[in-house]
């Protein structure tokens, strides 16, 4: 039997923590960017998470420490936001809805805000899909069938990869190659909006 490995210089993990503090504030604002007081909370709940990390973590095992902990950080920053954001999601959503329309429009008037709340009517939704559609079909034939097989047909793009026969980084490209043109042909166009 081997004996285990002792680690021969001493292990600074405070210092672990002060590197990678940068790190869990990014992963708190990427789940909360616009409300301050919930990010701090949830930074909170990543520098406890990074403290015991930093304290398990073992570097002779040769793993970086970021990708030891990425998952293990995050998940707690998600586990911090699930408590305090205890309403369903599609209530949530509605809200964070309500709210970006308050800080965008401050000066409409409620029937103005619940028309836009209330969505497009069906014949903007008419004109929107004509609109698209014809910017569609503008595209070269492997985008516009990419394009069509990503969002008409809910295709994966790995299953589009194999139906081109290329992989699904490259099946990657073409997507966001055909998203670009499309975004480049549509900006001449009236405001497109989505159900």
């Amino acid at each position: 039997m081997q004996a285990t490995a002792v680690r021969e210089e001493p292990f600074d993990w405070e210092q672990l923590v002060l590197e990678n503090l940068p790190y869990v504030r990014q992963l708190a604002y990427d789940v909360a960017p616009r409300d301050w007081m919930v990010r701090e909370e949830l930074e909170g709940a990543g520098v406890v998470a990074l403290v015991e990390l930093a304290q398990r973590y073992d570097p002779s095992r040769g793993v970086p420490f970021l990708k030891y902990a990425h998952k293990r950080l995050k998940g707690a920053i998600l586990d911090a936001a699930r408590r305090w954001f205890w309403v369903p999601r599609n209530l949530w959503k509605q809200h964070k809805k309500l709210r970006g329309l308050l800080n965008e429009n401050l000066f409409y008037s409620i029937e103005e805000l619940e028309n836009r709340l209330s969505g497009p009517s069906e014949t903007d939704l008419l004109v929107d899909r004509i609109v698209v559609r014809d910017a569609v079909s503008k595209l070269p034939e492997q985008e516009r069938a990419l394009v069509v097989s990503r969002y008409f047909l809910g295709k994966r793009l790995k299953e589009i990869g194999a139906k081109f026969d290329v992989g699904e980084a490259r099946a990657s490209q073409i997507h966001r190659s055909a998203l670009a043109a499309l975004r480049e042909r549509l900006e001449g166009q009236p405001e497109v909006r989505g159900n």
